[in-house]
């Protein structure tokens, strides 16, 4: 057996041979359980515990290396199918899981079906086909136009780059080398790899933004739109939650004037919120819905769009090799399983201290404003020398998500260390 590689070798390394992405501090994990992580930090030289406030951007919904998680690879292994192509033959995890979402989407479950893939990416990916493949079997061909928020980040590649807004970097020169990474948001009509519009995001906690987006509406023009996209509460874009009545104000106008209504999901879907999916606060029946993260237990990627029937595909107008594998639809119905039996009272109690300390957000996803994105990032870094675990959102947020299940005494804990780095 090999010698294992110290913490300044992997950084290295990972420096060497990895493509520069997201990368932010020097952290190296070497393994995790429940709520915490296990690692190194370059410079320190002594392996620490580290309290995970992620959940790994969402995906650990229930935190790592859940018993459930792990007894569904464990069976799903023991019968040596770990993977079959999904969306070219069933299997039978693949359709008691997509059953389960249509249950537990909003809207009847008979009048649903579901799409199964890798990603978030790739989810909102086949949303956008989706959209697009009613509206030319319609003969409706003028419908081009997409709708997103100033804000919004839908994933990373093709039409899910097309709809982000939130930082020049994720768009700049991938469309057109000349393209800045235009930020700027109204009527204006962006050329990506589809047409997109932003519009003013009607945030919950900012009254003007909301009085903007009111007055911005009665000018919104929705006869060549195709389809609006809609995070209930923006991630990326830095814990911003919609406004209810500028939700109901936007999704009524859309349906007067035939407008598909798409929400992603990806992280806010899976009780993150503090209900099985945010559109359940706003009583909200989407188009589609587009889920993934928490979906994979924190241990295998998937991704699903939900949609309406009459938004189902042609034969072969969309596939995915993994999409559906046996391994991770048998997680993924561990995983929901899971949330449904998690204790009512206790998990609202949870709420309620992270909320007392940080009143922006829904449920356990939430978040910390600091004056600048230099004294946001002193305090990541300062937090994770003393054993917290945090990521940024927006240009000057601190997103707090941690484990969904994660004990009152951790949660309090975690809360502490972060009041003493602030």
């Amino acid at each position: 057996m090999s010698e294992q590689l110290t913490a300044q070798q992997i950084y290295d390394m990972g420096k060497q041979y990895g493509a520069t992405s997201t990368v932010s501090n020097k952290l190296i994990i070497r393994g995790a359980s429940g709520s915490f992580i296990y690692g190194d930090l370059i410079g320190k030289n002594v392996p620490s515990i580290f309290l995970d406030f992620t959940s790994q951007v969402g995906c650990n919904a229930i935190g790592h290396g859940h018993l459930a998680i792990l007894d569904a690879i464990d069976k799903q292994s023991g019968m040596e199918l770990l993977h079959s192509c999904g969306n070219d033959w069933f299997n039978e995890q693949a359709v008691l899981l997509m059953k389960k979402l249509c249950e537990i989407t909003p809207g009847d479950s008979l009048g649903k079906k579901v799409f199964l893939s890798n990603s978030g990416t790739e989810s909102v990916e086949a949303a956008v086909k989706f959209c697009k493949a009613r509206r030319r079997k319609n003969g409706e061909f003028k419908r081009e136009r997409f709708l997103s928020f100033h804000g919004a980040f839908h994933g990373r590649s093709g039409f899910a780059l097309s709809l982000n807004c939130s930082k020049k970097v994720h768009t700049a020169g991938f469309f057109h080398l000349r393209d800045d990474g235009d930020l700027s948001f109204g009527q204006q009509t962006k050329d990506r790899a589809m047409p997109v519009s932003h519009i003013c995001f009607p945030h919950k906690y900012d009254r003007g933004s909301t009085e903007d987006f009111k007055a911005f509406l009665d000018i919104l023009f929705l006869e060549n739109v195709n389809a609006i996209f809609i995070e209930l509460v923006q991630g990326e874009g830095g814990i911003r939650v919609i406004d209810h009545e500028c939700l109901n104000l936007l999704v009524e106008k859309c349906r007067k004037n035939n407008v598909y209504i798409v929400v992603d999901e990806v992280q806010t879907g899976l009780m993150r919120t503090g209900k099985m999916f945010a559109c359940d606060h706003y009583k909200l029946e989407p188009d589609i819905i587009c889920i993934a993260k928490a979906l994979s237990g924190g241990a295998i990627p998937i991704g699903a769009t939900v949609v309406k029937k009459e938004f189902d595909f042609e034969p072969g107008q969309h596939s995915n090799t993994f999409g559906g594998n046996p391994l991770a639809c048998r997680v993924a119905l561990a995983l929901i399983n899971e949330l449904e039996k998690i204790n009512a009272r206790e998990f609202f109690n949870r709420i309620g201290i992270l909320e007392e300390f940080a009143p922006q957000g829904l449920g356990m996803m939430r978040r910390v404003v600091f004056d600048s994105k230099q004294r946001r990032d002193q305090v990541l870094d300062l937090a994770l020398d003393n054993l917290l675990l945090l990521i940024g959102a927006g240009e000057k947020a601190i997103r707090l998500m941690p484990p969904l299940n994660i004990s009152e005494q951790h949660l309090r804990l975690g809360i502490n260390i972060l009041k003493k780095c602030m």
